[in-house]
């Protein structure tokens, strides 16, 4: 992107000036929102538009020193993590000593906000330490990698509530394909009726389990989560850091370093939905948060292989490891979400055989599920770490081998 005349970047300030404005549109409408009891929407509106007041500052100001000619920093710091992990402490305790009457208005925004990017912005400083100097890419090549996760949030949860449709679509007719599985769509279908007339407070928690628990159910998450939500959001996600490397061939730990901080744009905007659903109470809001650590984890590592596929393509060396590099993130992605699915599945099962002490083979489901999900928990942060560590060291030695003319082994360099 280096390489594009000045006008460009006049061009993409301009749209970052107006992305400033429609940022503080959302968080002024966010404000203006009345506040109704049980109802999180203005805290979410306002987190997103504060995710995008601070990407469109930030591509202003790389866009204004580009086109003044003025170079780019790198983002490679010592002690950047120990700032983010100061402020995510301050932001936590922040929100606890927050008056409980603030917790459910727009003033929790930030702290919202504060709770899911720190941890991500946290990860991506280490990640950087492990890739070493050398590698770390600059403040504009980042900007525009996280802007592509950023903006390809909105288009993801289209396509995925299509796949949603269709998914329900295929479970419910292969299901009636079979007497029992005809009644538990009759079953459902009552039970969605009756749920209609109903404000959410008269719903039991019995109920909810029992829909979470249905076979149905389960099949059209695990169809939708395991196999739509990886293959769109994989390649959605990535598809401005194929696009930054036709303006600069990076090295493979660069490459990396782009898909990571690409998928960890795109983890902090899904972040703040998905780790909302129980901003109005504290101890759930905090569960929520929580499980957005690995989750963003997870997210960072997918993105960061396609990166590296894509790094290799661009070299002109290996081609073949890009398709291979989206069949993995699309494997470890869609084996992330079905163990989950499975979780759940179990967890309502377990739940609904817990009174009377009866066993059900979904609990099964639920445990291998939940030591499935912790295993690729475990696995996330040692291929984080371990894929520019081991880049770090190839690199290294091809460097060596460059500059040694007597040594006899010359296949370190990529």
């Amino acid at each position: 992107m280096e390489r594009q005349k000045p006008v460009l970047w006049l061009l993409t300030a301009i749209v970052a000036g107006c992305l400033t404005l429609l940022s503080l549109a959302g968080i002024l409408l966010a404000c203006w929102l009345p506040g109704r009891e049980a109802d999180s929407t203005p805290i979410l509106l306002a987190g997103v538009g504060l995710v995008g007041l601070a990407f469109s500052i930030a591509l202003l100001r790389v866009s204004l020193n580009a086109w003044h000619g003025r170079p780019a920093p790198t983002v490679y710091s010592r002690r950047r993590w120990l700032v983010l992990l100061v402020g995510w402490l301050l932001m936590g305790v922040g929100a606890f000593v927050l008056p409980a009457p603030l917790h459910s208005t727009v003033w929790f925004a930030p702290f919202h906000l504060a709770m899911i990017a720190c941890p991500a912005l946290l990860l991506f400083s280490f990640v950087i330490l492990a890739a070493g100097r050398e590698a770390a890419p600059t403040r504009r090549q980042t900007v525009i990698s996280v802007g592509g996760g950023i903006f390809f949030m909105g288009a993801a949860m289209l396509l995925e509530l299509v796949g949603l449709l269709f998914s329900s679509f295929f479970v419910v007719l292969l299901a009636a394909l079979t007497s029992a599985g005809q009644a538990e769509v009759d079953r459902l279908l009552a039970t969605m009726q009756h749920w209609a007339q109903l404000s959410p407070d008269e719903i039991s928690l019995e109920a909810l389990l029992a829909l979470l628990a249905s076979p149905v159910i389960l099949g059209i998450l695990a169809l939708t989560l395991a196999v739509f939500t990886p293959i769109i959001e994989e390649i959605g996600k990535t598809v401005f850091i194929a696009l930054l490397g036709y303006w600069k061939r990076p090295g493979l730990l660069t490459a990396f370093l782009w898909g990571v901080a690409s998928g960890l744009g795109f983890a902090i905007v899904e972040g703040i939905y998905n780790g909302g659903l129980g901003l109005l109470d504290m101890d759930s809001w905090l569960v929520g948060v929580a499980v957005r650590i690995p989750a963003t984890a997870m997210h960072a590592l997918t993105s960061g292989i396609v990166g590296l596929g894509w790094g290799c393509f661009w070299q002109r060396r290996r081609r073949w490891v890009l398709p291979l590099s989206y069949l993995a993130a699309l494997s470890f992605h869609g084996l992330w979400n079905l163990s989950a699915v499975g979780f759940i599945g179990g967890a309502a099962s377990a739940a609904i055989a817990f009174p009377d002490g009866s066993f059900l083979p979904g609990t099964v489901v639920g445990i291998i599920g939940i030591g499935l999900l912790t295993l690729l928990a475990l696995l996330t942060p040692v291929g984080l770490f371990g894929i520019p560590l081991m880049l770090k060291k190839r690199a290294t030695a091809a460097s060596i081998c460059s500059n040694d003319f007597s040594c006899s082994n010359c296949q370190h360099s990529d």
